[in-house]
């Protein structure tokens, strides 16, 4: 049995162990001889799913219906995972098995669409030109992107969303980069990045990196492109 199922410090009346029905053993043994699936969550993204909490359980495979003390927050997206444990109380690390929530402004659950970019930050290059880098995770995506596209503020402060200034294709789940126009030393540019999938639909992220323009020294490399894949 894996040491978090152990629960015999509340004897498996609480938290986990209620829900691993461990009381039958005091919390000190696995008593589900046939296995169990687990369901964890995380609010916002996939990385947030806390698979340390189980929010409910299942002991047959097939629809797993959520119980109704779980409530949903309007304008928020909500991953779910499921991960299957053994008869032996041994539980999988797999992150395959993944759905996402999505509701909008009024509760109603938004149409199908990608995920959003993780990790983008914005870097000055030499002549005046700024990169960015993002990584891209299918894990838990409702639709997948054809391509991301790349918005700018031009220099105003806000992000533009209507017209893209860049586009890059998608070809599956790592990292990605753009290089940007050169701008004038000094000028601080804020830009967003957001996945399209083939009918048009955009993943609707507003997180946004910046950086400051720098014209000084050589125009840099030019032409080389690197992709790291997972």
């Amino acid at each position: 049995m894996d040491s978090r199922f152990c629960n015999s410090l509340v004897e498996g009346d609480f938290g986990d162990g209620l829900l691993l029905r461990q009381s039958l053993t005091e919390g000190d043994f696995w008593s589900l001889r046939s296995g169990c699936f687990t369901l964890h969550r995380g609010l916002g993204s996939a990385e947030a799913i806390d698979y340390e909490r189980i929010e409910a359980t299942t002991y047959t495979a097939g629809l797993f219906v959520l119980p109704s003390w779980l409530s949903h927050l309007e304008g928020m997206d909500t991953y779910y995972a499921v991960r299957r444990v053994s008869a032996s109380g041994k539980g999988e690390l797999g992150t395959g098995a993944l759905v996402r929530l999505s509701l909008d402004e009024s509760g109603q659950q938004r149409s199908a669409r990608p995920n959003q970019v993780s990790g983008l930050e914005a870097l000055a290059e030499a002549g005046g030109k700024i990169r960015l880098r993002w990584w891209y995770m299918p894990a838990g995506q409702e639709a997948g992107p054809d391509l991301f596209a790349v918005y700018g503020d031009g220099g105003t402060g806000e992000v533009d969303y209507g017209v893209a200034v860049g586009t890059v294709a998608y070809c599956g789940a790592g990292s990605y980069e753009y290089v940007s126009e050169a701008h004038a030393g000094g000028q601080a540019r804020r830009f967003s990045v957001r996945s399209i999938a083939a009918d048009g639909t955009d993943d609707g992220n507003t997180t946004c990196a910046g950086a400051v323009a720098d014209d000084c020294g050589g125009k840099g490399l030019n032409g080389i492109e690197a992709r790291v894949g997972l």
